[in-house]
């Protein structure tokens, strides 16, 4: 709309100057022939003009990378990703059996592996993290191992090898960055946490299986404080442990049962500002909170529908004021509690009316505290205050644009604008803060600007939309509109 009006004006000022020339000289020759050069000159500067606002509300396919297959830049079931300080994206393409990287443009540059146990040869690499220094550090997990390479891709290092002593493995998933660039991993069949300095040193182990203190049956839940002590929701011992940032077993909350301090399969666990520790206590149906001292604080919710109770809650997150927001998965609902514990509001119950939900999916938190939830089954994102009071609702099942069909996965870009995974219509849909439609990009098959049931969305640092295009192998970099018709 901006193009357009300066172009408007443009034209009010070229009458402007016909008026000029017409009283200025009688010839009207010259006054033709001075009026066509400056309708042409001005009719050249409205189709760029145009142009321009035409491209940038355009959606740019800054480069799909891959498709399925063995060669350079080709995939086949891609899982983990990650994003250096570079912008380069690094992808974790699991049965071929490599890290690929490319340029933040899309650009390939390089691979690593090859199908096999030796130095650089992986076997099925799952997890994938960037330390602080930029190297890039893959959790080869049918090799048991760990590796890690140079941020120019050179080898450095490996961890690790099949068994269950210090340093060893039995099928590592997933792996984390401490702020000390510690590499801490998650040793799932062994039951425990390992550490490792950034050199690769074996620094402690967390845990094995059993019940004893620091003993762990299926760790579920972990988080990083703000000291660097390492907190583990231990589901199964239905317990939490706590350890130091060198891995020394500090204590232990909970033993199973329904009483205060005890818990039952707890699942979820979050930080606050203050370093408090914040449970699902998943099968007690109840929230609980430690101090970080580890001082029993308050336990919040009991099983049934009414506010403040519980369903099965599953996760849990901190806002920006340090308010407690749950994932309330069985009783189709969202609640929010304030930092001490006080039932602020609840989002939602089974149904399909505003408010509603049908098994709530992805939840983001934007900017201004606002909670958007991806309301998969009703098909629909919901958009509530940071109070709880429903905003508004994107969409309906269906295939046009603003419908969906099982959206996912939500995010937020720097503009506050909600970007949507719009999953079983293959497409991406973005939407304004306050729910205006803007655009829809993608549809069904492999080509260049198609998806397949997408999953992943990611936001990087210049705004780009990050897709992962699951079932076609394959990674896409996409820049959003400059501009967005309201």
């Amino acid at each position: 709309m901006c193009a357009r009006r300066s172009v408007e004006a443009r034209f009010e000022a070229l009458e402007t100057l016909v008026r000029r020339l017409v009283q200025a000289s009688p010839n009207l020759a010259e006054v033709g022939l001075r009026v066509s050069e400056e309708i042409a000159a001005e009719t050249r500067a409205r189709e760029i003009a145009w142009a321009d606002a035409r491209e940038a509300r355009q959606w740019e396919v800054v480069r799909v990378i891959g498709c399925q297959g063995t060669g350079p830049g080709q995939f086949q079931h891609p899982l983990g990703v990650a994003v250096d300080q570079e912008g380069r994206i690094i992808v974790a393409d699991c049965s071929n059996h490599r890290i690929q990287v490319f340029s933040r443009d899309g650009d390939f540059i390089s691979e690593f592996g090859s199908q096999g146990a030796g130095d650089t040869q992986l076997n099925g690499p799952w997890g994938i993290a960037i330390d602080q220094e930029g190297r890039i550090i893959v959790a080869d997990t049918h090799n048991h191992r760990i590796q890690v390479f140079s941020r120019d891709r050179t080898f450095v290092s490996r961890f690790g090898s099949h068994g269950t002593e210090p340093g060893q493995f039995h099928k590592p998933d997933s792996v984390a960055i401490d702020q000390e660039g510690r590499i801490i991993v998650s040793d799932e069949l062994n039951h425990r946490i390992q550490v490792f300095s950034r050199d690769g040193t074996f620094v402690s182990q967390f845990g094995r299986f059993g019940s004893a203190p620091g003993q762990f049956n299926h760790p579920w839940g972990v988080a990083i404080d703000q000291e660097g002590r390492i907190i583990v929701a231990d589901c199964s011992n239905h317990r939490i442990q706590v350890f130091s940032r060198d891995g020394d077993f500090i204590s232990e909350f909970g033993s199973q049962g329904a009483g205060d301090t005890q818990l039952n399969g707890p699942w979820g666990i979050a930080i606050d500002q203050e370093g408090r520790i914040i449970v699902a206590d998943t099968h007690n149906h109840r929230i609980q909170v430690f101090s970080r001292d580890r001082t029993f604080v308050s336990r919040f919710g009991s099983h049934g529908t009414e506010p403040g109770q519980f369903h099965k809650p599953d996760s849990v997150a901190i806002d920006q004021e340090g308010r407690i927001i749950v994932s309330d998965e069985l009783n189709h609902r969202i609640q929010v509690f304030s930092r001490d514990g006080t039932f602020v509001s609840q989002f939602g119950r089974f149904g399909s009316a505003p408010g509603q939900f049908n098994h709530p999916w992805g939840v983001a938190i934007d900017q201004e505290g606002r909670i958007i939830v991806a309301d998969r089954l009703n098909h629909r994102i919901q958009v509530f205050s940071r109070d709880g009071t429903f905003v508004s609702q994107f969409g309906e099942e269906g295939a046009g644009p603003t419908q969906f069909n099982q959206p996912h996965g939500v995010a937020i870009d720097q503009e506050a604008r909600i970007i949507v995974v719009d999953a079983a219509n293959h497409r991406i849909q973005v939407f304004s803060r306050d729910g205006d439609p803007l655009s829809q990009f993608g549809s069904q098959g492999a080509g260049p600007t198609q998806f397949y049931c997408p999953h992943g969305v990611a936001i990087d640092q210049e705004g780009r939309v990050i897709v992962v295009d699951h079932v076609n192998h394959r990674v896409h970099v996409i820049r959003m509109p400059r501009v967005f018709d309201a």
